[in-house]
């Protein structure tokens, strides 16, 4: 118990911590671009009101990032529906227009208990990540049971939906496969690939996951390829 409660406690040091480093930034560029137009009143106020509404909007997108995670944790009950996951997969690629070819292969009937805006936001996390990393191609995969080449995946019939979003980029290091699931943490290329980003989507999803009895993980592509694979298991609803 004692250590239970220390690991709680370094845990919440080090989420605080991480959070006032990311806030820092936003902040910081707002309040010098408030100070730059009252020490220079000739500056183009409207250029100054742009930067200012970009820093805020970032400082928006983090605040709801935490306070998603937050109600995450605090294990509350979660009202479920019947989830159709082709469908629910279908509609949200449709709605996106990424620079690189799409391939779908969806099983149909599969069906999951969840909320479905949050399973929404794990797929459009997943795709949106995809689209940045891929160079021509990517691949959305939903089967029942075991997946091929994951070795963390179940045995055919075990009751689990498999979803897996692969592309052919650069691929996840394997020393980095379970730390892009860190609060905050943001490799050089996702840096340089989406400046705005908080480093906390992939930390909700894998919360996402969780909080309905699932797992997500990385893995590199099952035909051995370049590239990444994102892995998440759902169970599925019992008749």
């Amino acid at each position: 118990m004692a250590e239970e409660l220390r690991e709680l406690v370094r845990r919440q040091r080090r989420a605080i911590a991480d959070t006032s480093h990311d806030l820092r930034g936003p902040v910081t560029g707002l309040q010098a671009r408030l100070e730059d137009a009252l020490a220079d009143p000739p500056t183009d106020p409207r250029e100054i009101v742009e930067a200012a509404l970009r820093d805020a909007e970032r400082l928006g997108d983090i605040v709801n990032d935490l306070l998603e995670l937050a109600r995450l944790e605090s294990g509350g009950p979660v009202p479920t529906e019947p989830v159709d996951l082709a469908r629910l997969l279908r509609r949200e690629v449709a709605h996106r227009k990424p620079a690189v070819a799409t391939t779908s292969h969806l099983t149909p009937g599969i069906v999951v208990d969840a909320v479905p805006i949050r399973l929404a936001r794990i797929v459009d996390n997943l795709l949106a990540n995809a689209e940045r990393h891929a160079r021509s191609h990517i691949d959305v995969r939903l089967t029942a049971g075991d997946t091929a080449g994951d070795t963390a995946g179940d045995t055919a019939g075990d009751g689990h939906a498999v979803l897996e979003v692969s592309d052919d980029g650069p691929g996840v290091p394997d020393a980095d496969k379970e730390k892009i699931f860190d609060r905050f943490f943001r490799r050089a290329d996702a840096r340089a690939s989406d400046e705005g980003g908080s480093g906390l989507g992939l930390s909700i999803c894998r919360q996402i996951a969780e909080v309905h009895g699932g797992t997500l993980h990385a893995a590199d592509r099952a035909d051995g390829s370049p590239g990444a694979r994102m892995i998440l298991r759902l169970p599925r609803r019992r008749p």
